[in-house]
């Protein structure tokens, strides 16, 4: 009998539920009326069941799936935005002791390398993980109790935490490996880990033992029945997921969402993650071999139903995947990725040999890390490093109620964006740099003209921006300045500042401005204020009665701080016009600058023009 709440395997995944629910799916899959329910439903954000979302799988109407398309689009956009969450995977090592027919790892396979890396050896892969950028690892290892204890994956999840290299540090360690105790998941918590990651492979049972015919992962309701053991332990976050291609899709997409049900309904939590694997070719594995595999197509229509059927879950694509493929279910949903995967134990500090292959899969997607970081940017989306909802407690439950609200984003986008920037400055090439500086600049703009002024200073996390606008800083750069220049005490201030200022053969763009009319327009109570050479030299003319109204200053200020006091500001830079943004005061653009700000600005604010 089915029921989500059940802790026994067979009965939350319950396979006459499934096959129950894809008759249902096969006898409405015309029923056009019914599938508009079911997305007008999906709208709301609130998911959809296995049931209502296997319908809309089998659905063939191509208006429908537009819809369906361009929901999962805007949901993913709803609740996690832009971003884009890298991470790198970690394998410790391939010794197992199970018999799994689609792994290379399985004990039968006697020509693959076995490898365990020693902790000297975790340390060189983290330091060359670090060297890349990344900051959050996920680790694997087959299932050897004697090879592979708990110890062992406690004492590599100690040394990764404790290597702090250059600018480095792994900040977030996630842990795949395969189902075991309660205590053992105690102990895991204990050491400070992120997501416990099992992929449950397949949901159909008979199916599932004959994939798995050895080893204690034969075992079906213990491998499903590990994520109730892990929250039992203490575990917040658990990601699941199957691997695509062993059994009938629509049969393991109807399991997935009854898994994440059954979580949701007993714990209160529902998946923190779901991963989409497809099985890939492996050393002794021939994917060809097996009969159920998708096509990319329907591969990413399911990406789109998930994220709308769970709507607050995190959605991971790996390098299994190719750049074409993860392009198009990025869009529809997946909100983590990997970069510069190596799924060969180690491999990261030295390229393994040809006759040493310890490789779970081959990767279909072999760009370095700043590659894959300047091309999701390019697409618009703002690769993310961070992990502070981990080192903040913003897990499990706690998440979960910022996220289903929308209020994550609030917490995760300025994070993304100072993570990133991190990034840029300690690893990105220079092309990545620059593409990324735009990027940020831009979304800093974008936030700044979105949100109400009272909510600005609280949730958009610009640290300097922030600063300005603290009563005491403006005091203290306000009597700083007036203690310089006399004249803008009581004074409303209009600064020009200028970076960049023209080269010499250079038309001076105020060569032809009437000052004095400016002047004699401006109120007695106003001072302009400026830091660039080239206006000065054309104020020479004004009259004496305006030469009060005038401040120039050359010395070594930063006339940032002039910010956190002016009333309306005159640039050509896109950055000083970020910082003055939070005060959503005037700000005008000259137009001689080729500033990518100017561009926005007239867009979004032809009147200033």
């Amino acid at each position: 009998m089915y029921d989500k709440k059940s802790l026994k395997a067979e009965e939350f995944i319950n396979d006459g539920e499934i096959l129950d629910t894809l008759k249902y799916a096969d006898e409405n899959k015309d029923n056009l009326a019914l599938i508009d329910k079911i997305i007008d439903k999906a709208r709301l954000r609130k998911g959809l069941d296995h049931r209502e979302a296997s319908v809309l799988l089998v659905c063939e109407d191509s208006e429908r799936i537009a819809k369906i398309y361009d929901l999962a689009e805007q949901i993913k956009k709803d609740f996690y935005g832009d971003r884009i969450v890298m991470f790198a995977p970690l394998y410790l090592s391939n010794y197992c002791v199970n018999g799994c027919v689609y792994c290379p790892y399985h004990l039968k396979n006697k020509h693959i390398c076995r490898k365990k890396l020693t902790q000297e050896e975790v340390k060189s892969e983290v330091i060359a993980l670090q060297d890349m950028g990344h900051k959050r690892l996920a680790i694997e290892a087959g299932e050897d109790p004697v090879n592979n204890p708990i110890e062992y994956i406690l004492e590599c999840i100690k040394t990764i935490y404790s290597i702090n290299h250059k600018n480095g540090a792994i900040r977030r360690v996630n842990v795949n490996i395969a189902a075991t105790t309660v205590e053992n998941y105690r102990k895991l918590k204990d050491a400070g880990i992120g997501t416990y990651i099992l992929f449950q492979e397949t949901y159909n049972k008979k199916s599932y033992e004959e994939l798995h015919p050895t080893g204690p992962k034969h075992n079906y309701d213990y491998h499903t029945e590990a994520m109730d053991r892990a929250m039992q332990g203490g575990i917040d976050d658990v990601g699941i997921g199957v691997l695509f291609g062993l059994e009938l899709y629509r049969y393991e997409f109807a399991g997935l969402l009854m898994h994440a049900e059954h979580l949701e309904a007993v714990h209160g939590v529902g998946p923190h993650t779901i991963s989409v694997p497809r099985i890939k070719h492996a050393d002794d594995i021939d994917p060809d071999s097996f009969d159920n595999g998708i096509d990319d197509e329907t591969f990413a229509k399911i990406c789109a139903l998930i994220r709308i059927s769970v709507p607050y879950t995190g959605m991971i694509i790996s390098t299994r995947e190719s750049k074409a493929v993860r392009e198009k279910v990025i869009r529809l949903g997946v909100s983590q990725i990997s970069g510069a995967s190596c799924t060969s134990v180690g491999g990261y500090a030295e390229p393994e040999e040809e006759d040493e292959n310890t490789a779970q899969f081959d990767v279909s997607d072999n760009r370095t890390l700043d590659e894959v970081v300047n091309w999701l940017m390019s697409l618009g989306y703002i690769p993310s490093f961070c992990t502070a909802c981990y080192r903040e407690g913003r897990t499990g439950d706690r998440f979960m109620s910022l996220c289903k609200s929308g209020q994550i984003q609030n917490c995760c986008h300025p994070n993304a964006l100072m993570t990133l920037k991190e990034y840029l400055m300690d690893y990105a090439s220079e092309d990545t740099r620059k593409i990324g500086e735009k990027l940020i600049e831009k979304e800093l703009l974008k936030k700044c003209y979105n949100t109400p002024k009272s909510e600005i200073i609280d949730q958009v996390c610009m640290p300097y921006s922030w600063r300005l606008n603290q009563e005491e800083i403006k005091k203290e750069y306000y009597d700083k300045y007036c203690k310089h220049y006399p004249m803008l005490k009581g004074k409303k201030i209009l600064a020009i500042l200028l970076t960049g200022e023209l080269d010499e053969d250079e038309e001076n763009p105020y060569a032809e401005v009437n000052w004095n009319k400016i002047f004699d327009n401006l109120d007695d109570d106003w001072i302009i204020f400026t830091n660039s050479g080239k206006l000065l030299e054309n104020m020479t003319h004004i009259g004496y009665e305006h030469r009060n109204q005038f401040v120039y200053s050359n010395r070594t200020f930063d006339t940032r701080e002039v910010l956190s006091f002016a009333e309306c500001l005159v640039t050509n830079s896109g950055l000083y016009a970020t910082y003055f943004a939070v005060k959503q005061k005037p700000i005008y653009c000259l137009k001689y600058t080729n500033c990518q700000f100017e561009k926005y600005m007239k867009r979004k604010f032809s009147n200033l023009y």
